[in-house]
């Protein structure tokens, strides 16, 4: 395994240019508004031509290298990754770029039935705040079979994915859309709401007859989910440059598709 003073990072990658969120030291933000490529701190190649191997050692690296809270960025070069990943709560502002969502993908296979709790079964964990990913896939292989298994959990504040993808099957949705292990737990004051499904499981009518069950018919009833209203979306995720729609209909804030 290479150390960090053995090989410099041999790439250079873009940053997010459209726009820079609040959290962004000033320093990249310079940066990012300059449109400047720059070196990533770290790099991770299975072949052995970047710092490390695996994502996991530069992320553990990451705590010792890098300078007070700016933002921390490690290119994951193209190839499988098998591995379990944890952005801990003190690695904050760290991001990760791949070389495309089906060539730098991140795989596990954790999962509840060989006893794995749920929440510790994702392959990748965030729990660092501002954390941003790009280009990157994220998969649990596990299988409905094995029933909970996670491709990835975000427990972190402002969290960005940008042309990612999650790829998993672990539960699927039976017609009555909820099972309640205890019949009497939450039942009441839960609030579970469906807008517009679609597909096979999308019949409405069989679904529980719970008090805290919803199902929202007009766009008045379904605006206070949206992104711009129930995340604050406006206020952060539009700053990133990620596109993103505040409303319902696939418009983002900028006015494009």
């Amino acid at each position: 395994m290479a150390t960090p003073r053995d090989k410099p990072p041999p790439k250079n990658r873009r940053l997010l240019s459209h726009g820079i969120p609040q959290w962004v030291k000033a320093a990249d933000r310079k940066l990012i508004q300059a449109g400047l490529t720059i070196k990533p701190d770290l790099v991770v190649a299975k072949d052995g031509s970047g710092n490390y191997n695996t994502i996991s050692e530069a992320v553990a690296a990451s705590v010792n290298l890098r300078q007070g809270t700016s933002r921390f960025v490690i290119y994951v070069k193209a190839g499988v990754y098998s591995e379990t990943v944890d952005i801990t709560t003190n690695m904050q502002n760290l991001m990760m770029i791949g070389d495309g969502k089906d060539d730098t993908i991140v795989t596990g296979s954790k999962n509840f039935v060989d006893g794995t709790p749920t929440f510790n079964t994702a392959t990748f964990s965030v729990n660092g705040d501002g954390f941003i990913a790009q280009d990157i896939g994220f998969e649990n292989t596990a299988g409905p079979e094995k029933h909970q298994a996670v491709a990835l959990r975000s427990s972190a504040d402002r969290s960005v994915f940008y042309r990612c993808s999650f790829k998993g099957l672990d539960d699927l949705i039976d017609p009555a859309g909820w099972h309640a292990w205890n019949e009497t737990m939450s039942v009441s004051n839960l609030y579970y709401a469906e807008f517009q499904s679609k597909g096979d499981r999308a019949d409405t009518s069989k679904r529980v007859n719970w008090p805290g069950y919803h199902v929202l018919t007009t766009d008045q009833e379904a605006e206070p989910f949206t992104a711009g209203n129930f995340l604050s979306g406006d206020s952060w995720v539009l700053a990133t440059g990620v596109p993103y729609a505040s409303g319902l209909y696939g418009y983002d804030v900028g006015g494009n598709n």
